[in-house]
Order: structure tokens, then sequence, then C-alpha cells
């Protein structure tokens, strides 16, 4: 499914994730909009046991939205095998991601230094989906992550 919101080409996979979230396109924060994307991916990531993610762009001030979703695999998803675009007139500000189902001996409730490492390579603040349902915020240039609240894991 492509879609055109804003001049933001948005490639997803089954329309029926993304679908609502991108509905609303575009959210007043840049918070409110990787919550929204984590609210539709986080299920499904637990359910498979697959991380997914993608980038978070401001096509204007107090106007957020999401672009291509990435799908990895049980423990690992590599944003740098997929080609980052900023969308002509936007900025890119931030990575979103989940961390698929709790697995025994697998640290999955914290950013991982492979996150922290590409959120500084990038200059991005990060976002993450947990599979306990908490929703993390590590801004850019910081190594305190800030929990936000909670987002849904069915």
């Amino acid at each position: 499914m492509v879609t055109v919101v804003s001049g933001l080409v948005s490639l997803f996979g089954p329309p029926a994730i993304a679908k609502d979230a991108l509905k609303e396109c575009p959210y007043p924060s840049q918070h409110e909009a990787a919550a929204a994307i984590l609210n539709q991916y986080n299920p499904i990531s637990i359910a498979n046991n697959v991380e997914y993610g993608g980038y978070i762009h401001r096509l204007a001030p107090g106007q957020y939205c999401f672009s291509k979703t990435l799908s990895g695999g049980m423990g690992h998803l590599e944003f740098g095998k997929t080609a980052w675009h900023t969308p002509e007139g936007t900025t890119t500000t931030a990575t979103w991601h989940t961390h698929g189902a709790a697995v025994e001996g697998v640290i999955s409730e914290i950013f991982s230094p492979q996150d922290i490492n590409l959120n500084q390579r990038k200059e991005l603040d990060g976002y993450l989906g947990t599979p306990s349902g908490a929703f993390k915020y590590l801004p850019l240039h910081s190594k305190h992550t800030q929990n936000l609240g909670k987002i849904a894991t069915e």
C-alpha cells in the first residue's frame, strides 16, 4: 500500500496495521507521532517476535508523521540496510522501533547499545516500544532514557 500524506510517501506492510495511525497524520508533536505508530506496531511485533521500526519526520512546525516502516527479525532491525530518505521539505527528527516479544536471556526493555549508537550516528532522537508496553524516549545527546508511559501490547 502506498499512501501520500502531505508530500510523504509512506509504505506499510498490511494496510490494517498502520491505517489508523496514518489517518491521523500529521500529529502535533513528535511524541504523539511516535506513540501512534508504536501503538500500531508493538502488538504485532510481540505476536510475531519481530522488530519493526522507521523514521519520524517534521513536515512543518507542529506537524509530524512517519515514513516507511522497516521489518527486521527476532532481536534485530537494520536501519542501515535500507536507504534513509528525508522527503523533500521535511526534516527527519527521530527513529522509532519495537523489540518484539520478551525472550529469556534477551534484554528487551531498554535501548540496546546498537540502538543508542544508531541514533547518535544519525543525530536523531529515539523511541522504543517494549514487550511490557513501555514507551521510551532517548533524546539526542543524552544517555538518560525517559519513560513516556504505556503503549499497546495486544
